[in-house]
């Protein structure tokens, strides 16, 4: 059996891929051919800084001119590979090599054929190509978020604290892509221990319109995940009292600090300003004294020049609160300027 040229495009392919992850510092495990059923390769996603992450995905390679189809490439599978795909615990993702173009192409074929059936017409788009530092950045950041899927968002529900830091950082890396992660995080924010609440406030305050969190292509969710989590984001009374209750007395809600991730987060809820009343209210009743001092002074700041009556009101429903050691601040700058600021 000679050469063809269809095993030396295959090869090209693969090694452009090779060189690829190369590129990207990530670990290239390739197949041998004896033992390639319907997977090249596997990768291990690698930090910038050298660390491998855990995260890893498979690849199946093609490469050659005849797969170019109108708008993109077409990738022809087997039913009893598309099955496999399907059912892989391990992205599958569809890789085409132009030699013409130089250029890789790719698209995730567990994805597809889970969505949309295993008769799908598996279609490469000719938009999704690696030329490119914006389109190998939207790469890296989606094979970071699909290779999450399988690590340990069950860890959310564990009893250990560590465990469950360790599902609030899975379910943001897939929470980047897939505002699903993002919602199942919020369902079970008052579930989890103190440092994994806090650790999970921030996760969602990335996706909530937030000018002092630093955000990053690589980093922030997508438009898409953020749409999805946002109806989500409405609070209970008892929740925004867990909430406050978070918040250092000594760096509160000034910029850049964990109280101004809460409060961004209460903002999404369109009740917020009601809500946050009442809760300085059941907050003082309990005696949970950081919540209502915070709760306190952002219902007086949202009421701005009603800012006055507003106090009065909440002192006469509960005149516990007067006893917080925010009340006299609220009172004096009341008493001065006839509003509370906070930033």
């Amino acid at each position: 059996m000679g050469v063809t040229d269809s095993w030396v495009a295959g090869r090209e392919a693969v090694l452009a891929f090779e060189r690829f992850c190369l590129d990207q510092r990530w670990v290239w495990h390739e197949v041998p051919g004896h033992a390639d059923f319907g997977k090249d390769g596997y990768v291990d996603l690698v930090e910038a800084s050298g660390a491998v992450t855990g995260g890893c995905f498979s690849v199946q390679i093609k490469g050659g001119r005849s797969r170019r189809r109108a708008g993109g490439y077409r990738i022809d599978a087997s039913e009893n590979n598309r099955r496999q795909w399907a059912a892989s615990t391990l992205p599958v993702i569809g890789i085409v090599w132009d030699p013409d173009r130089s250029r890789l192409h790719w698209t995730d074929l567990t994805a597809t054929l889970s969505s949309e059936g295993t008769d799908a017409d598996l279609i490469v788009p000719d938009a999704q190509h690696l030329d490119g530092e914006p389109e190998v950045r939207h790469f890296r950041k989606y094979l970071s978020s699909v290779a999450h899927r399988q690590a340990s968002t069950l860890d959310l529900v564990s009893p250990d604290e560590d465990l469950q830091l360790a599902g609030v950082a899975a379910a943001y890396y897939v929470g980047r892509t897939d505002g699903r992660a993002l919602v199942l995080l919020r369902r079970l924010l008052f579930t989890m221990g103190e440092a994994a609440r806090r650790s999970a406030v921030w996760a969602l305050a990335c996706a909530v319109p937030h000018a002092d969190i630093f955000h990053t292509f690589d980093g922030s969710p997508d438009s898409e995940a953020c749409r999805v989590l946002e109806p989500s984001l409405r609070w209970t009374v008892e929740e925004i009292v867990e909430l406050l209750a978070l918040i250092d007395e000594e760096q509160g809600i000034d910029r850049g600090t964990f109280g101004q991730h809460v409060y961004h987060l209460l903002v999404m809820d369109p009740s917020y300003a009601n809500k946050t009343a009442d809760a300085a209210i059941e907050a003082a009743r309990r005696g949970e004294s950081t919540a209502a001092t915070w709760a306190l002074v952002l219902a007086i700041y949202w009421a701005g020049e009603d800012g006055d009556a507003e106090f009065r009101r909440l002192l006469e429903a509960e005149p516990a609160l007067a006893e917080t050691w925010a009340a006299e601040q609220v009172e004096q700058s009341l008493r001065d300027f006839g509003y509370v600021a906070l930033f």
